[in-house]
């Protein structure tokens, strides 16, 4: 095991920003990792450094957004000529449609594109075109699915309550906020027919993540993507796709192509620019064409903003290279990774699951797999948080919940040295008697 490293000066800002931040952070997920949440200096490639001029091989990518890894020199220079020209009009640029352009022409079911900046207003300008197409209210979503922070769809199970009625996840949400909208188990089709039937015609649309990226990595059921999309077109409703993480990393054509549905709406944000703030919905052209006609008002002063469309235009470039040689090097790359921690954890009698796409899963201390997006909320995540944050000394920064990303910078000897670091830290825990096979079960 390695020496301890300092945090001395991620501590000290930390404590800074808590005399002038809430909690000292400008995320409420970040606030929770230990010992201390990290303040960064630089990223290249693979890599992070951190106050301390600690590096790290890095995971966390942002929090996914990093496809091409820190400061790709092809990206650095898109941007940077974009931005001794103007960082923002407020008007039309010739990047918008090339960007939307590649976009529909990549994404099943993505006839229009509109730009926002972040992936929560890109879920709100969906849902209020499916209601408005509709002429409906309701919305269902999923259990253990994240479609941003706003009070119509930050939602939780309500077991008291009616059936599929949410309760708001924080203080301070508008009461009724969530009044047109159903929470239901994911992955059970019945329920979603049943949810129809008792709501016919009122459901304008069914929202869910294809790959439960925010919940688990938990794969949709064989059919089940289809039999929503049916359960749609026999109710009137339309079929959302939030694709902010699985758009352009597990596919091209994000989990639409991976899994061959269609939807009527994509939600799109994270990779699409590579660490630039930007979003968009794509979908079909009756649907997106309510925002042309001014039947469904869309604004904002930064939408379409010059330099993270160059950021995008690069990014769908680099991606599509050699026929999206990248993504599958992702892929295989975040496979091998997998394969490698499991045999580590199982040399250790350690029950590790891992779950999700070659591009962004999730590993658990667990004897069985989760099962379902729900059941992250009820899963004991406190050994893995410790083995996280052991890997800190061994120079690997991962997320300490347990999901893990892969970009195109990251090579084949950064996912072996993450593997012996692994081996490193059970070894550790073990030596300092943690009784790691006991208490995962």
């Amino acid at each position: 095991m390695s020496e301890p490293r300092s945090f001395a000066t991620s501590r000290t800002l930390w404590q800074r920003a808590n005399q002038v931040m809430p909690a000292g952070v400008s995320s409420q997920f970040r606030r929770f990792h230990k010992p201390v949440p990290l303040y960064f200096t630089r990223g290249f490639g693979s890599r992070v450094v951190d106050a301390d001029a600690n590096e790290y091989v890095d995971y966390t990518l942002g929090w996914g957004p990093m496809i091409l890894g820190h400061s790709h020199p092809a990206l650095v220079k898109a941007v940077c000529e974009q931005m001794a020209l103007c960082q923002t009009f407020g008007a039309q640029h010739a990047l918008e449609p090339k960007v939307a352009e590649r976009i529909t022409s990549l994404c099943p079911g993505s006839e229009r594109v509109v730009f926002q900046t972040t992936g929560t207003e890109a879920v709100q300008m969906a849902l209020r075109l499916a209601r408005a197409h509709t002429k409906r209210p309701l919305i269902i979503r999923f259990e253990g699915h994240y479609h941003g922070w706003l009070d119509s769809v930050l939602a939780k199970p309500n077991p008291h309550g009616p059936k599929g009625q949410p309760l708001p996840t924080s203080e301070g949400q508008a009461p009724g906020a969530l009044a047109d909208c159903l929470c239901l188990p994911w992955n059970d089709l019945a329920v979603v027919e049943q949810a129809l039937h008792e709501h016919r015609g009122q459901v304008a649309a069914v929202i869910t993540e294809a790959l439960a990226a925010n919940g688990g990595g938990v794969w949709p059921g064989k059919g089940y993507l289809a039999g929503l999309r049916s359960l749609c077109d026999k109710a009137g409703a339309l079929l959302i796709f939030d694709e902010v993480i699985t758009g352009f990393r597990v596919a091209l054509g994000g989990a639409a192509q991976l899994f061959g549905v269609r939807p009527d709406l994509a939600v799109y944000g994270k990779a699409l620019a590579s660490g630039f703030a930007l979003s968009a919905v794509g979908g079909s052209a009756h649907v997106l064409d309510l925002v042309a006609e001014g039947r469904t008002f869309q604004a904002g002063t930064l939408n379409g903003q010059p330099v993270a469309l160059a950021a995008a235009a690069c990014t769908l470039n680099e991606l599509c290279r050699d026929n999206g040689a990248a993504l599958v090097r992702i892929e295989h790359l975040g496979e091998r990774l997998q394969l490698g921690l499991r045999s580590v954890f199982a040399e250790a009698d350690v029950p590790l699951q891992t779950s999700g796409h070659g591009s962004v899963f999730w590993t658990f201390i667990a004897p069985a797999p989760l099962g379902s997006p729900a059941a992250l909320s009820r899963h004991d995540g406190t050994l893995y948080a410790r083995f996280a944050e052991r890997l800190l000394n061994e120079g690997v920064l991962v997320m300490q919940t347990g999901r893990w990303y892969v970009s195109a910078a990251h090579s084949e000897s950064d996912i072996d040295a993450t593997v012996h670091a692994a081996r490193r830290v059970l070894c550790s825990m073990r030596a300092d008697g943690l009784t790691l096979g006991a208490s995962a079960h």
